[in-house]
């Protein structure tokens, strides 16, 4: 173990990062003051099998050192782009130079993910903006809790990046969060979020019927669709109702859509039924035998 530790300081930057790997598979927390400190050295590669080993480590001292190279990275990459740069994915003309510093930066992320610790939350989600590290950014965030810093997600939904914004609507499929919903179920208003925020509320399922329901009665017609579509994947029986609804609408789109969720829905819950098609008269008129047998069902049986 020791000996490994002082290798740390070797003056071969490939000995340096050999070590770094391996105490990182070791895994014993005795190294990870002395990979923090490895963290500022010299070499990229050095940089991101320290990160890699504190990850694996997971040790909660590593969380600081972490986000502190996190954050002075995004603020470099900040200032390069209020200068009228163009972000470093396209800047850099040096590929090799380049590749390290990414790999650098998932390493960062990565680790940031497995300590768990919501405060890393924050800078983890900047750096979608200045990297090409979109896997990276939304496994990790998948890993942590996203509640305290819900204004951020829900202000990245505006941002003048689509990376960012759509980074934001996959990541808010991590909570049920009233706000987070009502502005997901928005987003199916916006062309170039909509698919994203369609993934996210399909994951979210039964607490986002609410606000779906409101949105195939109120929303634009391209909403409208997609809500229709998404509350067959919750199959929640609320959404019935609304979607019979639909039926009666001139828009054919949103009628097959409809039609599709309804057969969905029912078919596990209340078993055959005759080919309805998209009559709106003869899904209620089935509709309502269906709720007089519920309440049949659950009418105490009556006392001689």
């Amino acid at each position: 173990m020791e000996p490994l530790i002082q290798t740390l300081g070797d003056n071969e930057p490939e000995v340096r990062r050999s070590a770094a790997s391996a105490l990182g598979t070791i895994g014993d927390r005795r190294a990870v003051e002395p990979l923090i400190n490895a963290l500022a050295d010299s070499w990229s590669k050095v940089q991101t099998s320290a990160a890699e080993a504190l990850g694996e480590i997971n040790d909660t001292q590593a969380v600081e050192p972490l986000m502190a190279l996190l954050v002075k990275s995004n603020e470099e990459y900040a200032a390069e782009a209020a200068k009228g740069r163009p972000r470093f994915l396209r800047w850099n003309d040096n590929p090799l130079l380049f590749n390290r510093e990414l790999q650098r930066l998932k390493a960062i992320i990565k680790a940031l993910g497995l300590l768990g610790d919501a405060r890393a939350v924050r800078p983890i989600f900047d750096t979608i903006q200045y990297a090409d590290c979109e896997t990276e950014v939304l496994e990790a965030l998948g890993q942590l809790d996203i509640e305290q810093e819900l204004d951020l997600l829900l202000a990245g939904l505006n941002d003048g990046e689509q990376r960012t914004r759509e980074c934001a609507a996959r990541v808010l499929a991590g909570t049920d969060d009233p706000k987070a919903i009502d502005a997901l179920t928005a987003a199916l208003d916006d062309r170039m979020l909509r698919g994203r925020a369609s993934d996210s509320l399909r994951e979210i399922g039964q607490p986002a019927v609410e606000s779906l329901v409101r949105v195939l009665k109120e929303g634009s017609i391209e909403a409208r669709r997609e809500a229709a579509s998404i509350l067959g994947r919750a199959g929640s029986s609320e959404a019935i109702p609304a979607l019979i609804s639909a039926l009666r609408e001139d828009d054919k789109e949103l009628q097959n859509r409809a039609v599709r969720s309804l057969h969905i829905i029912t078919r596990d819950k209340y078993g055959p039924k005759p080919k309805l098609g998209r009559d709106a008269d003869k899904w209620q008129a089935w509709w309502d035998k269906q709720q007089e047998s519920q309440r049949q069902e659950d009418e105490p049986d009556s006392v001689e």
